[in-house]
């Protein structure tokens, strides 16, 4: 439900390849990894980035914690006891804005990344990162393709994430879908900064409880800045495989865009976002309309009939893979929910009022 490749009118060179810089050429770079109660994935994102071939001289991995209450912050500090690179700070406002801004606030590094802590990264992911950063100018935040796997190994989670990647659930954001060779997009998940856009363009927007990374690229973008997504680049991230986190997740990402874009007073959100937005009120209108003419009613069961046979023909790969009927039922049931909730989120994100304390960003 993020962004995909966008056209650009202005020619920029982006190099097809990178080639690993090394020596004294290497910038010290500074992980900020956004966390809150993540004892269950901290150690595997922890360990994927000290496997990493960068120098560990050159790096070093402040977890940005939200005060976490499950045991998370206890293994940070077991790590940073083992690995001196490794230090825990504080994000007592809890949210990730907050903690991408406490993480860049204390970062040494020229170079500054934001990880996510329920993912692990590709052992040259940080390499290639930088390397994309410095043989590219034009490119003011480089990431990449984020592989989504299930928490959980049952049909709920294995369903939730395919839902959570198909292009019709996820829409084409473009980190969601391995292309070939680097190309300018409108957004990356995490991202690879050079520590001095912060001072010129300011920090993370923290009226913002989600969206803060969509509107920090967009105002990447609008400043002039361009936005890199390198296909050799990837993690694989963990998705949501409880059906109720699921869905309130679904409906704040559904709210936060539009709502993000009142707060700050700009639009933050692309056409793609509407879809489920005129999904929800095309059924609506027409359920409405069936009550009291024919058209209506045959206007609802078109569209109903349309969409079953495109998320029935959606869910086809997932049901071969498995092997299991299940997920025919499922799975398209799971497309649906999905739509509506995300739609219903921005229909309330329309109607509600922004606080009159509302900062831009």
């Amino acid at each position: 439900m993020s962004a995909d490749a966008i056209p650009t009118t202005q020619t920029l060179e982006i190099p097809k390849a990178a080639a690993l810089i090394k020596g004294d050429a290497r910038p010290f770079v500074s992980i900020v990894v956004l966390c809150r109660n993540e004892k269950r994935f901290i150690e595997g994102c922890l360990d994927s980035l000290i496997a990493n071939d960068y120098p560990k001289n050159l790096l070093e991995v402040l977890v940005a914690d939200g005060m976490s209450e499950d045991g998370t912050r206890e293994i940070v500090e077991a790590y940073s006891e083992k690995y001196s690179f490794v230090r825990l700070v504080d994000n007592p406002k809890i949210i990730p804005a907050a903690a991408a801004n406490v993480g860049i606030r204390a970062a040494k590094g020229d170079i500054v990344m934001i990880a996510g802590a329920h993912a692990e990264y590709s052992n040259d992911y940080i390499s290639k990162c930088v390397s994309y950063t410095q043989s590219c100018p034009a490119a003011a935040n480089v990431g990449g393709v984020r592989k989504t796997v299930p928490r959980e190994e049952n049909i709920v989670g294995k369903s939730i994430a395919y839902v959570s990647l198909h292009r019709f659930g996820a829409g084409p954001a473009a980190y969601h879908h391995r292309g070939v060779e680097p190309s300018w997009v409108d957004t990356v998940w995490g991202g690879c900064f050079r520590k001095d856009l912060f001072e010129k363009i300011g920090l993370y927007n923290e009226a913002l409880v989600i969206g803060e990374d969509r509107e920090m690229n967009e105002r990447i973008r609008r400043t002039g800045g361009k936005i890199l997504l390198v296909p050799e680049i990837n993690c694989t991230y963990y998705s949501r495989s409880k059906f109720l986190e699921y869905c309130r997740w679904v409906f704040r990402m559904g709210f936060w865009p539009f709502y993000a874009g009142k707060i700050v007073g700009r639009p933050l959100v692309a056409l793609k976002n509407f879809v489920p937005l005129a999904f929800v009120a095309g059924l609506i209108a027409t359920l409405v309309a069936s009550f009291f003419t024919r058209v209506g009613l045959f206007a609802l069961v078109g569209i109903l009939s349309l969409y079953v046979l495109a998320a029935l023909s959606s869910a086809w790969a997932l049901v071969k893979k498995e092997r299991d009927v299940r997920y025919i039922a499922l799975t398209p049931f799971l497309f649906g929910l999905t739509h509506v909730l995300y739609g219903l989120g921005s229909m309330t994100a329309i109607l509600k009022p922004i606080p009159s304390t509302s900062a831009n960003g």
